[in-house]
């Protein structure tokens, strides 16, 4: 183990290093992307501090991986939909037949400044025979990253059945409940137009009726029923006044009367108001619940909706450890991505 120039601490290989893999990269047709994960220094001083004292040695062991990028398109008849996601896996090199363990990835993230071109250091490659690295294997494992897309990878829509509207995926509660209040109410708006015009059309009737029934006892009655003569004077005064004279019981009771009805006119006036406060109250709470109500919709994918971005052979670095202990000398294998 050494000092870097900047005081960092690097883990060489040894000298003269020796190892069951070999030190050479197999041969690969040029059609194949091979590159190289760098490692993190950082990692590795993390990974080594229960067993610093121990250690006599290290070397780079890379093993083969695959990194793997697709760019997915989301579109639905049903909804107004246009969504694109990238995927990137780093997963283990898998030996012939099996197919990639796509769930096990080491990485669902890519970024291009983690990679080189070349080994860090003296390295050994652990592959084997077990490893096909032809470019007839990597059209199959390019195929199968494609199936494991098309049967895992779906968009979850929360959407608005009644109002044929969806969420889109960066949007916020509190906005979608915005669209889908605004798009209820112009849904709506026929509805909302009809109860108006209707609660209308009782109002006039009835205040038609009042001021018939006001134009026929007159002014001067309403006053008198009051408790005023149309001078001002108590009616107690004024039918002192008219003691001498015989009322017209006909047309006392037609007043009685006719004032009974102003006072029936007023109160169903009055529970309309009540009723129109009750019906609009009610129109929106329905229109409120309209625009509230979720589904959740599954989108799926074509393979006409994947467009593969990236498919390489990436080495990744592990480092060897020799660790003595006692008499004995043992190693130990740390992920160094």
């Amino acid at each position: 183990m050494a000092e870097g120039s900047r005081g960092r601490k690097r883990y060489s290989a040894r000298k003269t290093p020796s190892s069951v893999h070999p030190a050479a990269l197999p041969k690969l047709d040029p059609s194949i992307e091979n590159i190289f994960r760098q490692r993190s220094d950082l990692l590795l001083e993390q990974s080594i501090h229960h067993f610093r004292e121990k250690m006599v040695t290290s070397q780079i062991l890379y093993r083969p991986g695959i990194l793997a990028g697709a760019r997915i398109n989301f579109h639905g008849s049903r909804w107004d939909l246009h969504h694109e996601r990238d995927i990137w896996k780093v997963v283990s090199f898998p030996p012939k037949p099996q197919l990639a363990a796509w769930e096990d990835c080491f990485h669902d993230s890519w970024d291009n400044r983690d990679s080189c071109s070349m080994p860090q250091g003296v390295s050994f490659f652990a592959y084997d025979s077990t490893f096909d690295f032809s470019r007839e294997r990597f059209q199959e494992l390019q195929e199968d990253f494609i199936q494991h897309l098309l049967s895992h990878e779906v968009l979850e829509v929360e959407c608005n059945p009644y109002l044929k509207m969806d969420k889109k995926p960066e949007e916020t509660e509190g906005n979608f409940l915005s669209r889908c209040l605004e798009r209820a109410h112009q849904e709506l708006g026929p509805e909302t137009q009809t109860l108006e015009d209707t609660l209308q059309r009782f109002q006039n009737r009835l205040r038609e009726k009042l001021d018939r029934e006001i134009r026929e006892i007159g002014k001067e009655q309403l006053e008198l029923q009051a408790g005023l003569t149309a001078d001002g004077m108590p009616i107690q005064t004024q039918r002192r006044q008219r003691s001498g004279s015989e009322m017209d019981i006909q047309n006392e009771m037609d007043v009685q009367e006719s004032i009974a009805t102003i006072e029936d006119i007023k109160k169903e006036m009055e529970n309309l108001e009540t009723v129109s406060v009750e019906k609009r109250k009610e129109f929106e709470e329905n229109v409120t619940q309209i625009a509230r109500f979720r589904e959740k919709d599954l989108i799926r994918i074509g393979r006409a909706d994947v467009e593969v971005l990236r498919f390489a052979l990436i080495w990744l670095p592990f480092t060897e450890f020799i660790l003595q202990e006692d008499d004995a000398r043992t190693s130990h294998l740390v992920r160094s991505f």
